[in-house]
């Protein structure tokens, strides 16, 4: 059992049946990308690794971690850093407003997922939207999949925090329609508590693909981590860009540095240095 990264709770959707699907994957197709999933998974926050100080050898223990967005674990970290980076510019934006936009259901995840993008940038293009949208973020989202005639079918949408005037939802619902040509589901509102509404945006993008209300199918997991590999779900915009606030450092409790070197625990071997990557670039620039 793999605890680090249970996706769901229910019988049919333990961890183990997620790796079985992934390895028979593997061994059905060839293709290695599952075999390398499933080990990363079943791996996840066990494999531990060493941060030694460059300047001390001070040595921490770290979990790897598999940073899969199918894995709770790892997805919810990410939610989490995501909050923490954007919650204040949002703030200091104000006049938050938050936007749900729907797209039809569809059995093809990838191209759901391609085409929520690209509505979205001729929405923001639209000179009525930009006369009084300044920025915010999107998180594109896909609820549980239903099964229907042997295909999953994904429903696409997007919520979106964004500082903007007002405009009535039956206004926003006809521009949706006329950029998508077949959505008009549409809601807009105002925003009392943006870190309640951030967190909100994000929920999703924190409970992986499976969440411990409604566990996904392994298979439509799967489907979900093919589609999605690589895809960006989470995009701040406008004014917005470029005010991440940075994340804390993490330093040497032992000498107070921030340079370090990864280790992996089994073998001690050097897996990355930050000092000779420094010294590396020295090089190159020259004195």
């Amino acid at each position: 059992m793999v605890r680090s990264c249970s996706l769901g709770i229910s019988n049919h959707n333990t961890p183990t049946a997620v790796l079985t699907t992934l390895r028979d994957h593997a061994r059905r197709t060839g293709i290695d990308r599952y075999r390398v999933w499933a080990s990363k998974l079943e791996s996840c926050g066990t494999v531990v690794r060493k941060l030694r100080c460059e300047k001390c050898g001070h040595e921490h223990d770290v979990p790897a971690r598999c940073g899969l967005r199918a894995c709770p674990s790892c997805a919810s970290r990410k939610a989490y850093r995501t909050q923490r980076r954007y919650l204040k510019p949002l703030q200091r934006m104000g006049d938050l407003k938050f936007v749900t936009l729907t797209l039809r259901a569809t059995t093809d995840l990838e191209t759901g997922v391609w085409r929520m993008q690209r509505c979205l940038e001729k929405l923001r293009r639209r000179a009525s939207i930009r006369r009084c949208l300044r920025g915010g973020l999107y998180c594109i989202e896909t609820g549980k999949p239903t099964k229907r005639g042997g295909q999953y079918v994904f429903n696409v949408h997007a919520h979106l925090l964004v500082s903007m005037d007002f405009r009535p939802q039956k206004w926003l619902s006809a521009l949706w329609k006329e950029i998508t040509g077949d959505s008009w589901v549409v809601d807009i509102r105002f925003v009392r508590s943006a870190q309640r509404a951030l967190r909100y945006v994000l929920d999703y993008l924190g409970k992986g693909c499976a969440s411990m209300k409604e566990p996904w199918d392994p298979e439509a997991i799967v489907e979900f981590m093919v589609a999605l590999e690589g895809k960006r779900l989470v995009q701040p915009f406008g004014d917005l860009l470029g005010s991440a606030e940075r994340g804390e450092r993490f330093v040497c409790p032992s000498c107070g540095e921030a340079i370090f070197a990864v280790i992996d625990a089994l073998t001690g071997e050097v897996i990355f240095s930050q000092l000779a990557l420094l010294k590396g670039l020295a090089m190159k620039l020259g004195p």
